[in-house]
């Protein structure tokens, strides 16, 4: 008989998709929480879309940061794993579509040009120029998506749609 760890492994193998370092990554289908700026969205590696969904947040920094579509306790396993396996230039290549996608707001901490204080808490008028929060909102509509080519061309600029 099986191990509990063993079974959970072998579940995982036979769950996980597993992508192999493509030539582009296409993200779209975005749905967007403006007040906390924060959401979801769809990877394509070449032409294969991920089944599930890929989440971003605002970290601290004002950038948003990219989270990996997870399991929850498989099998009653305590613990949470990554339902999607990339390479880390392919991870690079979402964050470079993400940050190309949602302008940067101001980071927590004391704001240079104003010395005042930013907090998690600060409305987003606060952190970001409203024209920018308007273009992005704009340019993020329905049927918008960014490829972003892999190797050398990670520095080139992203294609978008939409």
């Amino acid at each position: 008989m099986k191990s509990h760890v063993e079974r959970v492994r072998e579940w995982l193998e036979e769950n996980i998709q597993e992508f192999p370092e493509p030539v582009s990554v296409t993200l779209s289908d975005f749905s967007v929480d403006w007040n906390n700026f924060r959401g979801d969205f769809l990877v394509s590696f070449d032409s294969v879309a991920a089944s599930e969904r890929f989440k971003f947040a605002l970290e601290l920094n004002g950038k948003v940061a990219l989270y990996f579509p997870m399991f929850h306790s498989p099998l009653g396993a305590p613990a949470s794993y990554a339902a999607v396996r990339i390479t880390y230039a392919t991870h690079r290549a979402i964050l470079k579509g993400l940050h190309e996608t949602f302008p940067r707001l101001k980071a927590v901490g004391i704001d240079k040009k104003t010395g005042e204080r930013i907090d998690l808490n600060t409305p987003l008028e606060n952190r970001i120029e409203m024209g920018l929060l308007k273009q992005a909102k704009t340019k993020i509509g329905k049927g918008y998506s960014i490829t972003i080519e892999l190797g050398n061309s990670l520095n080139n600029e992203p294609s978008t749609q939409g």
